[in-house]
């Protein structure tokens, strides 16, 4: 199944694999708090800081 579901809709490996997955996002989105505050050259390294947090969650290496 793409996307690692179920046929139904559910998430694979049950209801706590979903809210350790938006733990683990809110924490990653977090590094973007205050972003406003900060010169936009220095906006790039906050993204990259995030994406490589999201990519590390999704592909298992986190």
């Amino acid at each position: 199944m793409i996307g690692g579901g179920h046929a139904d809709g559910a998430p694979a490996g049950g209801p706590g694999v979903e809210q350790g997955s938006e733990a683990v996002v809110e924490q990653a989105l977090r590094a973007l708090d205050g972003l406003d505050e900060l010169p936009p050259a220095e906006h790039v390294q906050r993204f990259e800081q995030v994406h490589e947090a999201l990519r590390a969650h999704l592909s298992g290496d986190a």
